[in-house]
């Protein structure tokens, strides 16, 4: 197996199961600190994060990986392609009552990177939401080693500045706390509630004159999971943080191999 397919069939493996799978798989959404609330007046998908229910020393990079994905992927199915054909998405990061334990800069640098990896131009934005005195210094610090065209869409609104999200984020969307009507949907109940695809291309793979055999072929691939995840981290010019992430593109290009 060529060192890009096995790096394609790990990502699949970790993508390629079903919703309470994808539970188990990634802990964190039992965390209830990502949601999903609808589109923008853009069009654009807009995600919440409660910084404050993440906390830096049980956080796990790789599970940190697939939980951004996984939210990603959401909030691409559900943006208006009408209004907003790139599928750009808007996302939120709530830092209201943020301590040292909660403001983890590594983890941040993971979803940025993933973005800017494997969603190229999918970010439009990224709020910080009221962010505490303890954040500025170690912002100021990480800021620089970002590009200046992601530095750019990072803005931060101050609660007495609520405006700014009403503006943009329809109040039936945009959750109470903050200003709407709406109440907040943990991103896998929002997967259910706007019958969502996580991962659009399970459905083709699932499909044909038996369902099962599918079913079945993506469980013989899963056993095989930590062979197919070793090979691609040791293959000629695959490292193992490569492992941990591949465009949804590169998948079904595997998938279609």
């Amino acid at each position: 197996m060529a060192a890009w397919q096995a790096h394609g069939m790990f990502w699949l493996i970790c993508h390629c199961f079903c919703h309470c799978c994808m539970q188990a798989r990634i802990p964190m959404l039992a965390d209830k600190k990502n949601f999903i609330q609808g589109v923008d007046v853009f069009g654009r998908a807009v995600g919440i994060t409660q910084v404050r229910k993440h906390f830096t020393k049980l956080s796990n990079p790789h599970e940190l990986m697939l939980l951004t994905c996984y939210n990603i992927d959401a909030l691409v199915a559900l943006c208006d392609r009408t209004k907003n054909p790139g599928c750009r998405i808007a996302t939120m990061l709530d830092l209201s009552d943020c301590g040292l334990a909660n403001l983890d800069f590594q983890a941040l640098k993971v979803i940025l990177d993933t973005l800017t990896s494997h969603y190229v131009e999918v970010l439009d934005v990224m709020i910080m939401y009221n962010p505490p005195l303890v954040f500025w210094g170690l912002w100021n610090s990480f800021k620089v080693l970002l590009p200046e065209a992601t530095r750019n869409k990072v803005i931060m609104v101050d609660p007495a500045d609520i405006k700014q999200l009403q503006d943009i984020v329809p109040q039936e969307v945009l959750p109470v706390e903050y200003g709407g009507k709406a109440k907040l949907l943990p991103v896998d109940e929002a997967v259910r509630a706007f019958k969502l695809p996580p991962y659009p291309h399970v459905p083709e793979l699932m499909s044909g004159p038996s369902s099962s055999n599918g079913v079945d072929a993506v469980a013989d691939i899963a056993s095989d999971a930590d062979d197919v995840a070793d090979e691609a981290a040791s293959s000629k010019g695959v490292s193992s943080a490569q492992v941990s992430g591949i465009s949804e593109s590169a998948v079904l290009a595997a998938v279609q191999a």
